[in-house]
């Protein structure tokens, strides 16, 4: 930028500010940006729709603003100013919160209000956390544009938006973190402004130095800041309420947890994260609802995509299925899960899930043998008689894997399972020799069981001679009844599985398979349920199958000596159910695995080493490394910062070389700097000339190099050997000034323009 051009930019805005005063365009400018910095804030809550219907928290903000400028205009004690603030905050609560009631002909929106908050406890309605968050957005708006205008102080702003949106948008999904971005755009033009504001009537006399520094210095304070806040948003435990995605485990207050207590303003507030928990899905009822919908609840890496399972279940009732769980082991990190001997090896599989919901139960795809996070085993049964070796061993009779603590969306973990398929000829020529704990625990049917469900069993498996025989006729026959979610649930004191065979003849996965597996035990075939999801979509672009909720599905496992437990699915391929799980129409179903076999492989130290995969060691690992704008975030923090860090050290240094008191030792060390910019003095020069070729390096410094050599001279070749008091301060003023044109000479800076920009000693 030439000199005409600055003094150009710097007459047009001393004309503004003659004609609208400084003052006045630094309040609006300051403000302005104060406002629009936390209302970006406030607009994440706003979009993230917490609570419906929402109360307008822009302009609670707006009035805090306008309260806050009129406030610091007039000249009132702190005390007083404090009350008015808070009488005119309470106002305002009370008006927008009643705003939220829509008032009838016989009762206002006020009186509605009133016996809501009355009437209820906070716990039992979304009106005390509306009124929280217009209590918080009041107190942010009037604190950060005060300390703004009183103080010429930002950082309570910047600092209390972004605590508001760190606590918003890590219960968020990832696609809203561009609040982030504009938040710190605003942030840094917001201190730069402020900063430019503390100057006042001076500002003109720094010109564009000022200007320059100041955007610089604060803009670096910025983005490290973004820097770190945004990734204490990535990793520092969630805030304290577990309704809003928050999680506290405490058992104060009289051994009640606080989501019960009566003063929990986000009881009724919904997540914004679906949550599965193991405990939830310890009965499968006939009567629940069928998990449907478009939301992403697994992302999977893996070579093949079938039946992921979440939950067995063996005990059969007329309501439903339950999980009568016995034992509960917890493994450490790729920990090796062994099972009994007497059954087929099994292909070995890797697979890497990546959670979209929070949760604690693993996906387990065959015989799950290593997990890289600590897990617990809840099991069936752990010590039975293995009548394969004849003596007691451990059987792993898994009916779940669930994670020591609670998944959060964006953590993945790896898996390793032992698979093993089996055709169909294999499958029909297994034995029925089953272990007695299969055939104690497997062929359980209640003592009140239909007899018009047996005798219907019977007649369906007449003429079959194998289990396999069998279960391919049961399957046969479920696949004439019709699938349908609008099916009615079975009455009160009615055997869910009778109702659906001989009533409405139609239903849903979790009555195909109850079915299917009751109708088998009634047949002498050890079988059970289990549920999970179903095979979901294939992404082309990143290679993961998407599993979504439609994708829940229940299916039947069998039990084959040699071979273990194996899938097969009970409901029919009708064009109903294509949305909820893909059926493979070969009725032989050669794709099932088992539930699988120890391989001396899992006794390597780390199994994942050996196909090349680096094990996680048991730590949460995200799949989404930061949005664009964190890199770019980052990259300009290393960046501005190494340039500082290196402007300080020279600052020092150059601080150092500024402090001279003799005129000899300023000639020397202006010789040394300029030897080491390659243009010292000659052996031939005398201090005069070398003075004169010095001046072509650094123009403009004609005078103070004179004045220095001058005064070297003068002390060097006259008989007095010193310089007096008034000298001396005219010397340390020219080497000071000096001094920076010498070092930007050494350091070859007078071209580079962006250094310049940031460091000009």
């Amino acid at each position: 930028m030439t000199q005409n051009v600055r003094q150009t930019i710097i007459s047009r805005y001393q004309q503004v500010l003659n004609q609208f005063g400084l003052s006045t365009i630094l309040t609006v400018i300051v403000t302005g940006f104060g406002f629009l910095s936390i209302a970006i804030a406030v607009w994440s809550i706003e979009h993230a729709d917490w609570i419906s219907p929402e109360p307008s928290l822009i302009t609670t903000l707006a009035l805090a603003t306008t309260a806050a400028i009129i406030l610091a205009k007039i000249p009132l004690n702190r005390i007083v100013a404090f009350l008015l603030a808070v009488i005119i905050g309470i106002i305002i609560i009370v008006w927008q919160s009643t705003q939220l009631f829509v008032a009838t002909e016989n009762t206002s929106s006020f009186q509605l209000w009133w016996e809501s908050i009355t009437s209820g406890r906070p716990s039992e309605g979304t009106i005390y956390f509306a009124m929280f968050l217009i209590l918080i957005t009041w107190i942010i708006g009037f604190i950060s544009i005060r300390s703004i205008l009183r103080k010429h102080n930002a950082w309570p702003a910047v600092v209390m938006g972004t605590v508001m949106l760190i606590v918003n948008l890590t219960n968020l999904p990832r696609e809203n973190y561009y609040f982030f971005a504009l938040f710190f755009l605003c942030a840094i033009i917001l201190l730069a402004v402020t900063n430019l504001a503390k100057v006042g009537s001076n500002l003109l006399e720094w010109q564009e130095k000022y200007i320059r520094r100041g955007v610089a210095y604060f803009s670096v304070a910025v983005i490290s800041i973004s820097l770190v806040t945004t990734s204490i948003a990535y990793f520092v435990p969630e805030p304290p309420i577990d309704k809003i995605g928050i999680k506290l485990d405490t058992s104060s207050f009289n051994s009640r947890s606080v989501q019960e207590l009566w003063f929990n303003i986000f009881a009724s507030v919904s997540s914004k994260w679906t949550t599965l928990k193991s405990q939830q899905q310890e009965q499968l009822l006939f009567k629940d609802p069928l998990e449907t919908g478009d939301k992403i609840r697994f992302l999977i890496s893996t070579d093949r995509s079938n039946y992921w399972r979440t939950r067995r279940y063996d005990v059969y009732e007329a309501w439903g299925w339950s999980s009568t769980l016995e034992t509960e082991e917890q493994l450490r990190s790729l920990e090796q899960i062994t099972y009994q001997e007497g059954l087929q090896k099994g292909n070995i599989l890797f697979y890497t899930v990546e959670n979209r919901l929070k949760t604690d139960v693993i996906l387990s795809l065959g015989a799950v043998t290593s997990v890289d996070i600590p897990v617990k085993l809840q099991a069936f049964s752990n010590e039975q008689t293995d009548e394969f070796t004849t003596s007691t061993t451990g059987v792993r009779d898994i009916a779940t894997i669930v994670s020591t603590q609670i998944l959060r969306p964006y953590q993945r973990y790896r898996v390793s399972a032992s698979v093993i398929e089996a055709s169909p000829e294999e499958l029909n020529q297994a034995d029925e020799d089953y272990p007695k704990w299969v055939t104690d625990h497997y062929l359980q049917l209640p003592d009140d069981f239909p007899s018009t469900v047996r005798t219907l069993s019977e007649e369906i498996t007449r003429d079959a001679k194998t289990p396999y025989e069998k279960a391919i006729a049961i399957q046969a026959y479920l696949r004439r009844l019709h699938y349908d979610q609008q099916v009615q649930v079975p009455p009160a004191n009615t055997d869910g599985v009778e109702y659906f065979l001989f009533s409405t003849e139609r239903g849903v996965c979790t009555e195909f398979a109850s079915a299917m597996a009751v109708m088998l035990r009634a047949s002498g075939v050890p079988v059970r349920i289990a549920t999970g999801y179903f095979r979901g979509e294939l992404d082309e672009e990143t290679g993961y199958y998407v599993i979504r909720g439609r994708n829940y599905h229940a299916w039947v496992e069998i039990y084959f000596p040699q071979y273990g437990w194996i899938n097969f699915e009970a409901t029919p391929a009708t064009p109903e159910i294509v949305t909820t799980a893909e059926i493979i129409e070969d009725t032989d179903y050669n794709f099932s695995f088992s539930s699988g076999e120890e391989l001396p492989f899992w006794m390597l130290e780390d199994p994942f080493a050996s196909i090349g995969l680096e094990s996680s060691g048991g730590t949460y690992v995200y799949r989404h490394l930061p949005m664009p704008y964190l890199y770019l975030l980052g990259a300009l923090t290393l960046i501005v910062t190494a340039i500082y860090v290196t402007r300080e050290a020279l600052d020092r240094w150059v601080r150092r070389l500024q402090r001279v008191h003799t005129a000899d030792e300023a000639y020397q060390r202006m010789c040394i700097l300029a030897n080491r910019g390659n243009s010292g003095p000659f052996d031939y020069e005398t201090p005069t000339e070398f003075g004169q070729r010095l001046t072509k390096y650094l123009p403009g410094q004609e005078n103070t190099i004179d004045l220095v050599i001058q005064l070297y001279l003068g002390v060097k070749y006259s008989p007095r050997k010193s310089i007096n008091e008034q000298d001396i301060i005219k010397m340390q003023k020219a080497w000071v000034e000096l001094t920076s044109s010498l070092v930007r000479n050494m350091l070859r800076l007078r071209k580079w323009t962006l250094v310049r920009f940031f460091w000009r000693p």
